[in-house]
């Protein structure tokens, strides 16, 4: 499956996964639907022996497709939720490096002060 790529010219990964998330929910709420109008044998009493199995296999089949639409869109969200994780700890981790050089930076200074010099 190809999965959408989390990048700065794109959808915020926060955005896409929960327009995925919400393309799935609307989808289980199709499925309740979809099991309501589930066949009765009362609406094939009139048609010839085998109309009800078939109208019953047919609804199983719709069924089966909707439920892998719907684990389709959820694998697709835990790829952008893990492409979202992936980027937040990159995020930190640059952060923090950011933070060291800025406080290297410091000491070194308050090394100057006591006659030291800095280690960078």
């Amino acid at each position: 499956m190809q999965y959408p790529q989390v990048n700065l010219n794109g959808t915020l990964g926060a955005i896409l996964l929960r327009q995925y998330l919400d393309a799935a929910d609307a989808l289980r709420a199709a499925e309740r639907r979809l099991d309501e109008a589930a066949p009765h044998g009362r609406d094939y009493q009139t048609l010839d022996d085998g109309a009800f199995r078939r109208a019953q296999d047919e609804h199983l089949d719709r069924k089966r497709r909707l439920e892998s639409i719907i684990q389709e869109l959820l694998d697709i969200a835990q790829e952008i939720a893990r492409q979202n994780d992936e980027r937040e700890i990159s995020r930190r981790r640059r952060r923090r490096t950011a933070e060291d050089r800025i406080a290297d930076h410091i000491d070194g200074y308050d090394r100057d002060d006591l006659g030291e010099s800095p280690d960078y």
